[in-house]
């Protein structure tokens, strides 16, 4: 209703609109310590969830997820005009996910 008050008058400026909540009523007074209290005491913010799903990482993604989630990056960047470097930048990161895979299964063995 302020900003409507606002908008109809030819005589607004800027600061008006900046300082049309000034008079807006909150339900509390807190300052910095009292937000950040439950993430230093560790007990984080109560929403009724599981803890369990807070904690859990997701599974790790199988190889052939992988390579078509980053041929999705692939066309995506490569829809732009990109220059050299970040070509030879993406294919150094594809590179490194074969790499990574071969490792990994050295060591399976």
């Amino acid at each position: 209703m302020e900003e409507q008050k606002l908008l109809s008058n030819p005589a607004t400026k800027v600061s008006d609109f900046v300082n049309a909540d000034e008079t807006t009523k909150t339900m509390a007074n807190t300052n910095m310590e009292e937000l950040c209290q439950p993430v230093k005491s560790g007990n984080g913010i109560e929403d009724g969830g599981n803890d369990k799903e807070a904690t859990e990482e997701p599974p790790i993604p199988e190889f052939g997820e992988d390579v078509s989630s980053f041929e999705v990056v692939r066309r995506y960047l490569c829809s732009y005009n990109i220059d050299n470097t970040r070509l030879s930048r993406l294919e150094h990161l594809e590179r490194e996910l074969f790499f990574i895979h071969h490792i990994s299964k050295i060591k399976q063995k």
